[in-house]
């Protein structure tokens, strides 16, 4: 594998766990994880 290749997947999995880590603050309770604390945006 080429060192562009790598690069690119490791940027990738890092963009997932970022996103990962920050949905994961925004769940207090496993009913928001499961429905969302019931919102919807309009």
């Amino acid at each position: 594998m080429h060192w562009i290749d790598l690069s690119i997947v490791v940027v990738y999995f890092a963009a997932m766990l970022f996103i990962g880590f920050w949905f994961h603050r925004k769940n207090n309770s496993t009913e928001d994880y499961f429905v969302g604390s019931r919102k919807m945006t309009k």
